[in-house]
């Protein structure tokens, strides 16, 4: 059944990508190409989520509590991105119409990718970060080709690392003073380590979090890795950590 529902997603992938529904820039063409991306997101992204929770379902107690959540929180979403397309629509504005839909696609594509880290209790915590937090919104940015399953790194450590500064974040964030606190997260791998950068905006519990900021990198630099602290102030917070690839013996 999985690899029926994966040609399904590949050939209206392919149809889009080859522009067979364009033509003319009519409505109705337009309209169509709207319907198949907007299918195709939806399909490729729940699979692969589904995939990644299922298999590692054992090692969460919560887990199915969590998975019903964010996949309703998911539902939710997307109703709203088809709303918004359709609203665009009806009133003529395709140029915002593409934009939106554009916006919608890239957001799918870093799903994309991170689903491909190659460490599945990373990739599903990811995921579902936005779906079952609501004080604070996790982008992520991650390198086209980075793999952690290809690479010589402690996938378990890297992702503790990731898990406790993004919660560290969490715990500190002050709600309801205005804009949203946002936190984006980029991996990326260069000069043969992983870089992780953090760029936290929104209102923090600014000496709380620098303690236990400061606690965090102790610890990574005892695990060998390179932490370097940036701007950090009631609203804005920058941090980098380096977590250079084991040398072959």
């Amino acid at each position: 059944m999985k690899w029926k529902w994966a040609l399904l997603v590949s050939l209206i992938l392919s149809m889009v990508g080859s522009g067979l529904f364009i033509t003319q820039g009519r409505i109705l063409d337009k309209f169509m190409l709207i319907a198949l991306i907007t299918a195709a997101l939806v399909i490729g992204y729940l699979i692969g989520i589904w995939r990644n929770r299922y298999h590692h379902a054992e090692r969460h107690s919560n887990f199915e509590k969590e998975w019903l959540t964010s996949i309703s929180h998911q539902r939710h979403d997307w109703l709203n991105h088809f709303q918004v397309i359709y609203g665009y629509l009806k009133m003529g504005k395709l140029d915002r119409m593409e934009e939106y839909i554009q916006r919608v696609t890239e957001r799918a594509h870093q799903d994309s990718r991170i689903s491909r880290l190659g460490y599945s209790p990373l990739v599903v915590y990811l995921l579902t970060f936005n779906s079952l937090v609501r004080e604070m919104e996790l982008e992520v940015e991650v390198d086209e080709e980075l793999d952690l399953s290809k690479i010589p790194v402690n996938v378990e450590s890297l992702y503790q690392i990731v898990y406790k500064l993004v919660e560290t974040y969490r715990a500190n964030v002050i709600v309801g003073e205005g804009e949203r606190n946002n936190l984006l997260l980029s991996l990326q791998l260069l000069n043969h380590a992983v870089y992780l950068s953090f760029d936290f905006q929104g209102h923090l519990n600014e000496k709380a979090c620098r303690l236990q900021l400061q606690q965090l990198a102790k610890q990574i630099k005892n695990e060998g890795g390179i932490f370097v602290e940036g701007l950090h102030n009631r609203e804005e917070s920058l941090m980098e950590v380096k977590i250079p690839l084991a040398q072959a013996s």
